[in-house]
């Protein structure tokens, strides 16, 4: 019986301003029964991404190790095999420039190339997207679908939000969801009662916290 799920989202900053807070629908992309299921499908995302738009993510900032399971003269193999050129040096420096000149807007390889380099680098760190453990509120057995309980609460803080979109628990049914944001609102009303009944209370017009559901796919491994 499954206690804890793993849910894939979007990957954004810690601080927001107005317009720029994301639905929690579009941030978050599906659940999964392992974290390792979880972290693949967020990697393939991520190089999706990095095909797209190209990336700052600093690959090498771990050495080889935490970059590829290949060690560095199989990644340089793998590459000249594919007519990718390959840095003169064999030193982490090298390749972290080797990895700035492939994401330039002027790289010397094409897109099936860089696809190809990305799939070397097979333990790159995630950058667009991440991996998000929940508790699993109810004991059923998945039934394709999870229902993840998001905080859709932003604290104002001299024109910047923070803390939005922060997912709390999943449940197997819209029910058990719907159970546990209600529970989470009349703590939280009488948490408000209770600070308004404090002499150091000076008000807060930001409104009461929200919270939302999301309906997510189950992607169970293997």
């Amino acid at each position: 019986m499954a206690t804890n799920t793993w849910v894939v989202r979007r990957r954004v900053g810690t601080e927001y301003n107005g317009d720029d807070i994301p639905d929690p629908a579009d941030q978050y992309w599906a659940a999964f029964e392992t974290e390792a299921a979880a972290v693949g499908h967020a990697r393939a995302l991520d190089r999706a991404e990095m095909l797209v738009n190209g990336t700052t993510a600093k690959v090498f900032e771990k050495g080889f190790a935490g970059a590829t399971t290949l060690p560095e003269f199989a990644l340089r193999d793998w590459m000249l095999d594919r007519d990718i050129p390959v840095p003169d040096g064999s030193t982490i420096t090298d390749w972290r420039l080797w990895w700035t000149r492939m994401r330039k807007a002027d790289r010397p390889v094409s897109r099936d190339q860089i696809r190809v380099v990305l799939e070397a680098l097979n333990k790159m760190p995630l950058h667009a997207y991440e991996v998000v453990k929940l508790p699993v509120g109810e004991p059923d057995p998945p039934a394709g679908v999870v229902y993840a309980v998001v905080h859709q609460h932003w604290q104002f803080d001299d024109c910047n939000y923070r803390g939005a979109n922060d997912a709390l628990a999943a449940f197997r049914t819209r029910a058990g969801a719907e159970a546990e944001i209600a529970r989470r609102q009349e703590a939280d009303r009488k948490a408000d009662e209770q600070a308004r009944r404090s002499i150091n209370y000076v008000g807060w017009n930001g409104g009461p916290d929200e919270y939302v559901i999301v309906e997510l796919p189950v992607n169970p491994e293997g």
